[in-house]
């Protein structure tokens, strides 16, 4: 009998521990779907619509891309960019020689800017564009550093297309206000359709 009593008392504490555990698991289960519920779901929530917004970015980059490609190779086909560059460029250009006509500026370009004009030469030059011919022209000016920067920035002002290849001073003395004067001599090119 004894026998027989402890086997009812290890199967009541057996049957008792199993009932706990799954008493334990059960709520263990109900704890991870609450969980679920409550905490991981809305974060998964907000992950795919932070997924969806990085997507949606991607694809509007993407678009930008292929329409700036597009528009590249546009300009590169029509060539837009370059013929209006050159369009621009023949316009400071004139047709044929017209020497007297360069010489003139340079000399109202002197005057106006208050230097004195000592010597002038010129002669045909050479350029790698066809059809665009080049005017040589040396010239030598007196004048001060400031009269000499306001007759470079004048050249680069004119309606024609002036070119300075080589700017060298020789300073003289000062004169009667104390300002120093030199001597300019300058290479200039100046261009031509022909």
């Amino acid at each position: 009998m004894l026998t027989q009593n402890t086997t009812k008392m290890s199967e009541t504490s057996l049957s008792d521990s199993s009932r706990g555990a799954s008493l334990v698991g059960i709520f263990l289960i109900l704890l991870s779907v609450v969980a679920f519920t409550f905490f991981i779901r809305p974060f998964g929530q907000k992950v795919d619509a932070v997924k969806a917004d990085v997507a949606g970015k991607t694809q509007e980059l993407n678009d930008l891309k292929q329409q700036v490609f597009d528009m590249e190779n546009a300009e590169n086909t029509l060539g837009l960019a370059s013929e209006l560059e050159r369009l621009e460029m023949l316009s400071l250009i004139p047709v044929g020689l017209k020497q007297d006509e360069a010489i003139k500026d340079v000399v109202r370009l002197a005057e106006d800017n208050n230097i004195t004009l000592t010597s002038i030469g010129f002669g045909k030059g050479m350029t790698d564009r066809e059809k665009i011919g080049a005017l040589q022209i040396s010239s030598s000016f007196d004048g001060t550093y400031e009269d000499l920067i306001s007759f470079l920035k004048a050249l680069e002002q004119n309606k024609r297309m002036f070119k300075v290849n080589s700017v060298s001073a020789q300073l003289m003395d000062t004169d009667v206000m104390g300002l120093k004067r030199a001597v300019f001599a300058l290479s200039i090119e100046t261009f031509y359709q022909e």
